[in-house]
């Protein structure tokens, strides 16, 4: 799946991220297999919710994928909001809010957002374009960079039972309050 995060302000900073993922063609199909009862290649509300009971609830107990670091220190969610599933260029999409309240002063605040499945089971990557949406604000300005996160080390087995390891890419992303 491809990832983009797009953070969100309040009136005090920052309120948390939208995270929506794009998935390939083959979960594509499963998930309308599965879930569109009608076969008209569309989610409607009710089968929106059934994709979140029986196909997004369960990524609580893995952190939704999502990993926060901040001043704050770690973070992985335990809650998500306004879980949505829709079609769009013949893929279905997952969109749902992560709450991470971070009041934004006068210095500049640092926030590394991570999305990853560190059991490497899915492969999980950003956007080629805009993998990070900064909202226009008259209050809050920010800028971004993706990373490897090095202090992270994920060893994995592939199928063919050969070995291998990767660092998570982040978002580190630094956010001010303009004067």
């Amino acid at each position: 799946m491809t990832t983009r995060i797009e953070a969100a302000y309040g009136s005090e900073g920052l309120s948390g991220f939208w995270i929506t993922w794009k998935f390939d063609k083959v979960f594509t199909a499963g998930i309308l297999m599965d879930f569109d009862g009608d076969k008209d290649q569309r989610l409607s509300s009710s089968e929106v919710a059934v994709i979140e009971d029986k196909a997004f609830s369960n990524l609580v107990n893995y952190g939704y994928f999502v990993y926060i670091r901040s001043s704050r220190g770690q973070y992985r969610p335990s809650e998500v909001r306004e879980f949505t599933a829709y079609m769009e260029g013949g893929r279905i999409h997952y969109r749902f809010f992560v709450p991470y309240p971070l009041p934004i002063g006068q210095a500049e605040v640092k926030v590394n957002v991570a999305v990853y499945d560190d059991t490497f089971f899915c492969d999980i990557g950003y956007a080629d374009t805009a993998p990070l949406l900064l909202p226009a604000s008259d209050t809050f300005s920010g800028k971004y960079a993706i990373r490897e996160d090095r202090g992270i080390h994920i060893d994995y087995t592939a199928n063919d039972g050969s070995q291998g390891s990767t660092f998570p890419r982040q978002v580190v992303l630094t956010l001010w309050r303009e004067r």
